[in-house]
């Protein structure tokens, strides 16, 4: 299992009597209410209970931090990294990107460079892709609409992905797609979109994760998870499998 903070850069606190928004390193009624030191304080703690259980193969620092407002996310997640190796945990790090981690924005929004220094050399730059135009993965037009908008539709996962493993590429750098997924309910989602998305992602040698499954997601349409008891693959399935790696 992958160990991840999902709260995108801020956490909830009451100030002035109002449940308020907190982005780390923020002001708020003139206070920083949650700061880069409370983020590394969390990432040691679970450092300590996690660096040496074999099943927690790596930690996700962030999942999709975005409006950051007046804090710098490189530093912030270089501080975090730096945190969890001086507290003697060499574990793999995935380091998300600001704006929502999106794979086809990597370079506009982070810039030519990496900014990680790991004295340990085992991070990789996490990034997620959806394929419907706003590539917020809630799919709400059909592949019909949104082909009549994109006829490039079909190359769209692999044209964001591009982005994101060329800059990878360009820096020597390790990368991973934390979150990627389709509706079940066209095949041309899985059977054209999905599959070559993946077959570029397997060119690049570099891992990801399918969103989503588990027993709470119901009828949601990205779900993967096998219905009637475990008997009924979802149809995204056989695509994935076509696509696992060695064990």
């Amino acid at each position: 299992m992958i160990v991840d903070i999902h709260n995108y850069g801020r956490y909830f606190k009451v100030v002035n009597a109002v449940r308020t928004e907190c982005i780390i390193d923020n002001q708020y009624d003139g206070v920083v209410q949650v700061s880069t030191a409370d983020f590394c304080d969390l990432w040691v703690r679970l450092s300590s209970e996690f660096a040496t259980e074999t099943t927690v193969c790596a930690y996700g620092l962030m999942c999709e931090p975005h409006d950051m407002g007046t804090a710098d996310w490189k530093v912030v997640s270089q501080a975090c990294l730096t945190a969890i190796r001086n507290a003697g945990d060499n574990k793999l790090v995935f380091v998300s990107g600001d704006s929502w981690s999106s794979a086809h924005m990597w370079l506009g929004v982070h810039g030519p460079d990496s900014w990680i220094s790991d004295p340990a050399d085992n991070f990789a730059y996490e990034a997620h892709c959806y394929f419907d135009s706003d590539n917020s993965g809630k799919y709400a037009m059909t592949y019909d609409e949104e082909l009549a908008l994109d006829s490039g539709l079909p190359d769209r996962g692999r044209d964001r992905l591009k982005v994101f493993t060329d800059w990878c590429s360009t820096n020597g750098v390790k990368g991973f797609l934390g979150e990627y997924g389709v509706p079940g309910d066209d095949p041309r989602w899985y059977e054209i979109v999905l599959e070559r998305f993946l077959d570029d992602l397997d060119d690049a040698k570099m891992d990801g994760c399918c969103w989503a499954a588990g027993e709470w997601w119901g009828d949601y349409k990205l779900s993967v998870q096998p219905e009637n008891n475990f008997s009924v693959d979802r149809p995204q399935l056989a695509i994935l499998r076509r696509h696992l790696g060695a064990p």
